[in-house]
């Protein structure tokens, strides 16, 4: 897995999707911006659907707890 630099500070959920992906944060936030997520919109930092919106876009399903 390489590593990915989250580029914004509210940016961890993209940045994590990147990682998973193994894509940059770049492309990662393109991603989500064209989803409609944004680092920081409040939602993201605090509920998991926006983030399991980006992984499906990358075809990467999270467990369900």
């Amino acid at each position: 897995m390489k590593p990915v630099v989250q580029r914004e500070r509210t940016g961890c959920g993209i940045a994590s999707v990147a990682a998973l992906a193994g894509v940059s944060y770049a492309q990662a936030k393109r991603a989500a911006n064209r989803l409609g997520i944004f680092a920081d919109d409040p939602h993201l930092w605090s509920e998991t659907q926006p983030v399991r919106e980006l992984m499906t876009h990358f075809r990467l399903h999270a467990a369900n707890s």
